[in-house]
């Protein structure tokens, strides 16, 4: 597995960097932000968003309240002007709530942002070089953990650094296997025809790049795109991340799993389904006999 990734690396290492496209040579982009509850960081991820470095003409920002109990909704709306629409909504879910943004978006590229994620200011430019050819359906980006203070979050640090090499080594086999959302960016047309993000899913961003992928496209990552979030500070908040990221990877599993006797579904059948097969397997393994030397 390792040394499968170390050839793909090599090969796409060259491709690292990538020259910055002039203003007007930039699409415009529809940024969609959903946000639960978000009301103690949300302000300080706008005022980064609004900073960025993009054509004020270019770029939209949507966020979606919804259905929060805080002050989410009367912070994100101090915000509000020309590029800054903020929409409430009943509690649904974040993909249905990325779903709702979509149909309200107004530009051809749809950029989708977590309330508690921070962009380098180069960031949307960087992954907006990355469509150039039309396969090309979703671009995500470096993914870095901001806050590095305790034990887990410094243990976070490292495993994000390792997961965005891998990611980029994976660009070149078009076997990226999830579109995170601190950002991540899509075609609109894209989404609208493949029906939008699966509000059934858990982790609606692993389950629409297996869709992605399995219908022919390509998924590419800026990997000079910066992209900053929050992540689990305490045993126990990251217990329960990843407990939610555990159960919806497996619902999305045996949503794909006929695709591995399927020649036509590109990476998800042919590497995906198999390497996720291998590693539940380890997995299971591993925890029975853990449990049975504990016991």
């Amino acid at each position: 597995f390792t040394f499968f990734h170390l050839i793909l690396w090599f090969e796409s290492k060259s491709k690292l960097k990538i020259g910055q496209p002039k203003d007007n040579q930039l699409p415009k982009v529809s940024i969609i932000m959903p946000a639960y509850n978000e009301g103690k960081i949300i302000g300080r991820s706008l005022e980064k968003l609004m900073s960025i470095n993009y054509p004020k003409d270019k770029f939209e920002v949507l966020v979606i309240d919804d259905g929060s109990t805080d002050n989410t909704y009367e912070i994100a709306e101090t915000f509000k002007s020309k590029n800054v629409r903020v929409i409430k909504k009943r509690n649904t879910g974040k993909a249905a709530s990325l779903n709702f943004g979509i149909k309200h978006a107004k530009y051809g590229f749809i950029a989708v942002i977590d309330a508690d994620s921070f962009l380098d200011k180069n960031a949307l430019r960087q992954c907006m070089t990355h469509f150039d050819e039309d396969p090309v359906a979703a671009v995500t980006s470096h993914i870095l953990v901001k806050r590095r203070k305790t034990l887990w979050e410094k243990l976070q640090y490292t495993e994000h650094m390792i997961i965005s090499l891998m990611r980029k080594a994976q660009e070149q086999a078009n076997v990226i296997n999830v579109t995170p959302g601190p950002l991540s960016i899509y075609r609109k047309d894209v989404l609208v025809k493949l029906h939008g993000f699966d509000e059934k899913s858990i982790i609606e961003d692993v389950e629409i790049a297996w869709r992605l992928l399995k219908h022919g496209y390509r998924i590419r990552m800026a990997f000079d795109a910066m992209v900053y979030s929050i992540y689990p500070d305490t045993f126990k908040m990251w217990f329960r991340q990843r407990r939610r990221w555990v159960v919806g990877g497996l619902h999305t599993f045996f949503k794909y799993f006929g695709t591995i006797f399927d020649r036509k579904s590109h990476g998800v059948g042919n590497w995906i389904i198999p390497t996720s097969l291998v590693g539940y397997t380890f997995a299971l393994t591993g925890t029975s006999i853990f449990i049975y030397l504990s016991f």
